[in-house]
């Protein structure tokens, strides 16, 4: 089971306090976003509130699954949105159960961009018309990937304005702030991958251009709800959906310094899954060696986190993915303030407590991932 290990004892500064935006968490592990499809009809019930207070602790932040911010943002089945009242009364019910339990909880934002499979009456928006290759993995009957149509300044500022309404819905919600997922080949991923954005307009083209949409999502969500609750996630290393970058370093670095500018509440990195997608040492040289050589860095330096920590400065930074061992020596090195996990809080609804005693971990059943009951979700047993 490829990034798993019978046990962890995590170090003591993951048990420290960690200020973000407006809020002190009591420590620094925290539930990563993770697509779970238990929502029929969008709407998130007791099921999924069950789920997330599992995973509440005292002053811990938990960041929801992705979900849709408007109609046309998505075509998943059974994954929450937040662009009605039924989604915000269902929601409610979440962040109750988890408040009760004294945790803080965020929704993170999603439109999917190109991403939907073509069953969806709207045709899917993107930054050009290039086509997803494949089948969408969350749909059931294998249907491939719609072709998107190339947005306009008119569709962009309805974006934005879904974003903003579905911020200020999830504080109506109960919510202590939202994330903006802008990682793993969506919506804004598509803005600021230069093999996906072909454009010759303002938006496409240089750096700058291409961050232009991506900050004119951010700052309608900062004055929705306030920059003290808003965090952001990003993939700068992601192959994911078709999405990669010839220079992840003057991209991101770039997207880093404007946030750092807006004071957000904290930026969530997305570690690269070089670390357990190849079974040997060569295979993952081989992999660095070709990353670098893209990028004109380094070995050493070519999946590196510091340059975007340097370019945050004060903004707290969240780092996913990687393995238990791979996101602790992060932190250990200063790239990273908090840990977020997801596979490993799948599987151990009190994965705090247990890294905090060095307890024995639940393997997670990856079959049941996306599928629909409390199997493989409400189940897992505590320490």
């Amino acid at each position: 089971m490829s990034g798993y290990v019978e046990s962890f004892k995590a170090p003591t500064e993951l048990f420290t306090p960690l200020h973000i935006g407006r809020y002190q968490l009591a420590h620094r592990i925290i539930l990563a976003p993770c697509t779970r499809c238990r929502s029929p009809a969008q709407v998130p019930g007791e099921l999924n509130a069950e789920y997330y207070s599992q995973r509440a602790t005292p002053g811990g932040l938990l960041i929801t699954e992705a979900t849709f911010i408007s109609e046309r943002a998505g075509a998943f089945a059974r994954v929450p949105g937040i662009f009605t009242s039924e989604h915000i009364r269902g929601w409610k019910t979440v962040t109750d159960a988890v408040h009760r339990k004294g945790g803080y909880i965020f929704l993170q934002l999603w439109h999917t961009g190109r991403c939907p499979p073509d069953v969806s009456p709207y045709p899917p928006l993107s930054s050009s018309n290039k086509r997803l290759e494949g089948c969408c993995p969350f749909n059931p009957n294998q249907v491939p990937f719609a072709e998107p149509k190339p947005m306009t300044i008119e569709d962009m500022h309805q974006v934005c304005q879904d974003y903003a309404k579905a911020a200020a819905n999830a504080v109506e919600a109960g919510f202590d702030g939202v994330e903006i997922h802008a990682a793993n080949g969506y919506l804004v991923d598509q803005f600021l991958c230069d093999n996906i954005n072909d454009r010759t307009d303002e938006f496409g083209g240089s750096i700058e251009n291409r961050a232009r949409f991506p900050l004119m999502i951010f700052d309608a969500l900062i004055a929705s709800i306030g920059a003290d609750r808003v965090g952001i996630r990003l993939s700068p290393f992601g192959n994911v959906h078709g999405a990669a970058d010839s220079d992840p370093h003057a991209t991101w670095g770039y997207v880093c310094r404007e946030l750092e500018k807006r004071h957000v509440a904290y930026v969530h990195l997305v570690e690269p899954r070089h670390h357990d997608l190849f079974q040997t040492t060569e295979q993952k040289l081989k992999f660095l060696e070709a990353a670098a050589a893209r990028m004109g860095r380094e070995v050493e330096d070519a999946l590196t986190l510091r340059p975007f920590k340097k370019a945050l400065g004060s903004t707290p930074i969240i780092v996913a993915g990687g393995g238990l061992e791979v996101a602790v020596s992060r932190f250990a090195d200063h790239e990273a303030d908090g840990l977020a996990f997801g596979r490993f809080f799948i599987a151990n609804p009190d994965l705090p407590h247990r890294l905090k005693h060095g307890l024995p971990l639940n393997r997670w059943d990856r079959t049941l991932f996306y599928t629909p009951g409390p199997r493989g979700y409400t189940d897992y047993p505590t320490a």
